[in-house]
């Protein structure tokens, strides 16, 4: 006698509804992946919720972080309608019309449900730089992060006398402070403007998954990862066990970098800002690489959400202290 195979009912959505479209048919509004978004289990008007991808190419999670709610898509319609696991999956079934003979309804509702596109990568521009000695103002600005000349160059920091963007001369304003980072392994350039506001505070052609530091890691030691070069030369100046990356996104660690420093270290810390962006990026990077979150104390919010401010604004003896809190010092 032949036994029919019991068919998994999770297998069996997952080969019809991507996780990406359920959170999408059961999320009340509009999300971006890996963006902040309304948190729909509280009452807010500041988005507290992050659904992103937890690897490149792999799962997405949610986290709310003004509450407790936090998983995959079913975890997330579990919570939404207080259903436990198997009456969740039945619920995900019954919804799309997955388990119906006439795949009319299922249809129409994937139709409704699209799947967020890769952008295509832009071209880096090509950047030459003419340097020039800093000024005392400049480097007042830096020492105010606790770093001098001997800091700067160690880090291919420089001040520009001149930058062509794609052999445009850039107009460079004696009232903007500008400095020019150097990559010299790929020679490329990363400008940036301290004081200007968001979207006009960096332009470069370097690689977002260009980082530094792997000479500091040591097996038997703690890694902490900075998501800035500032960042990463005001930890350095307090532990040695530092390495940096280009941004606070998942997209910014390469797979090759983050097993080399989950195998080449006691533990991995990863230094994020403690704002509810940072702390939403910081929760996909964890929990994708199961590193520990590391952030500056939440009581300086909202003044102070990094840890080269942090050091400015309230002395880098509190970031030294607060290591030793973690025991990583």
């Amino acid at each position: 006698m032949k036994v029919k195979k019991q068919v998994d009912l999770k297998d069996l959505i997952f080969e019809k509804v991507s996780q990406e479209q359920i959170f999408r048919f059961y999320y009340p509004y509009d999300f971006k992946l890996n963006h902040l978004c309304l948190s729909p289990f509280i009452k807010e008007r500041n988005p507290s919720m992050i659904i992103g991808t937890k690897s490149q190419d792999g799962d997405i999670i949610f986290k709310c972080f003004n509450s407790h709610h936090k998983g995959d898509c079913i975890t997330f319609v579990r919570e939404m309608f207080s259903l436990d696991y198997r009456e969740a999956l039945k619920k995900i079934a019954k919804d799309f019309g997955i388990l119906e003979q006439d795949n009319s309804r299922y249809e129409a509702i994937i139709k409704e449900l699209p799947i967020s596109k890769i952008t295509k990568k832009k071209n880096a521009p090509d950047i030459v730089v003419a340097t020039r000695s800093f000024t005392n103002e400049e480097l007042k600005y830096w020492s105010d992060y606790y770093q001098d000349i001997e800091d700067l160059k160690r880090e291919h920091i420089f001040v520009p006398k001149k930058i062509w963007i794609n052999k445009v001369p850039l107009i460079l304003k004696s009232t903007e402070l500008t400095f020019c980072y150097y990559y010299p392994e790929i020679d490329k350039w990363k400008i940036y403007k301290p004081f200007m506001t968001k979207d006009k505070k960096w332009m470069g052609n370097v690689p977002l998954q260009t980082s530094w530091g792997l000479e500091n890691i040591k097996k038997e030691q703690n890694t902490i990862v900075t998501k800035s070069l500032k960042d990463y030369m005001v930890v350095l100046k307090v532990y040695p066990h530092v390495v940096g990356v280009q941004n606070e996104s998942l997209a910014a660690f390469s797979e090759e970098f983050a097993n080399n420093l989950t195998e080449n270290s006691k533990k991995v810390y990863y230094a994020g800002d403690s704002d509810i962006p940072g702390k939403a990026a910081s929760y996909l990077i964890t929990e994708n690489f199961k590193w520990k979150h590391l952030n500056p104390p939440d009581k300086y919010l909202p003044e102070i959400k990094d840890w080269a401010d942090w050091a400015k604004n309230v002395g880098i003896e509190k970031v030294y202290n607060h290591l030793m809190k973690k025991n990583l010092i």
